[in-house]
């Protein structure tokens, strides 16, 4: 999936929880059972599209890493700056 792809649904799932907090009053209590059920659907779509994201930018990162690496001469290890 690409980044395009991803924030797309990330915008529509995000506008679909939006709809549904707003027609609840913010309220989990005041949800149907349908409307929880379509709430923690959305969010496990959430979830997935956080983790193509995820993915993504670690791809891109190791991209980066190269680049910056091979042209630019830097010899240092990035993995263990963003464990710290």
């Amino acid at each position: 999936m690409n980044i395009n792809e991803i924030e797309k649904n990330i915008k529509r799932i995000n506008k679909e929880i939006e709809e549904i907090y707003w027609l609840s009053g913010g309220s989990e209590e005041l949800m149907t059972p349908q409307m929880k059920k379509r709430y923690a659907y959305l969010m496990l779509e959430m979830l997935e599209n956080i983790y193509y994201l995820y993915d993504y930018l670690e791809l891109l990162e190791s991209i980066a890493n190269y680049w910056v690496i091979k042209y630019l001469k830097i010899d240092f290890d990035l993995e263990k700056e963003s464990d710290e």
